[in-house]
């Protein structure tokens, strides 16, 4: 697992060399632009099929977390002794991978918001002391409550909260 300032460094210099490699290929030709287009779109769709973000809570600090990302398979050593193999899944969509490394139960929500309004939690998970959980969801807020509404497109909107 590396920082998520280390894993967007990586994918910016290897964006950068990858666009002045396209560039040279393609200076002699008229399609420059459709070429960084073509790229541009490339590099956005690896990004969203790489990424894994690993959201670890410690409990050193009351509230505190930090976030990593995890692009090939490594071990997380908890507090406690007991080690845990964070494996990243690729593909698309919204996933999170969660370690508590605290003594504490903490709980996993999807806070669903709507366009008829309302406000409910239709899926809770119980993330127990010392262990590791995979969602499939964006996690967007931790340890702060969400908001009791926000600007929805379409019909529903789901934000992910764990406390």
């Amino acid at each position: 697992m590396i920082s998520v300032g280390v894993a967007i460094g990586i994918l910016a210099v290897i964006a950068i060399i990858l666009g002045v490699v396209w560039f040279i290929l393609l200076r002699q030709t008229k399609q420059k632009f459709a070429g960084f287009v073509v790229f541009g779109v490339i590099a956005a769709v690896c990004y969203l099929f790489l990424l894994n973000h690993v959201y670890v809570l410690d409990e050193s600090v009351e509230g505190r977390y930090y976030e990593r990302i995890a692009l090939f398979s490594s071990e997380f050593t908890f507090k406690n002794g007991e080690s845990a193999t964070v494996v990243p899944q690729w593909g698309f969509g919204k996933r999170a991978i969660i370690l508590n490394d605290t003594e504490q139960r903490r709980t996993f929500e999807i806070v669903v918001y709507s366009t008829s309004g309302g406000r409910y939690d239709p899926q809770k998970t119980r993330l127990q002391p010392y262990s590791m959980n995979t969602v499939n969801y964006s996690v967007d807020y931790i340890y702060k409550n969400p908001p009791s509404s926000i600007r929805v497109k379409g019909n529903r909107a789901e934000r992910g909260w764990i406390h």
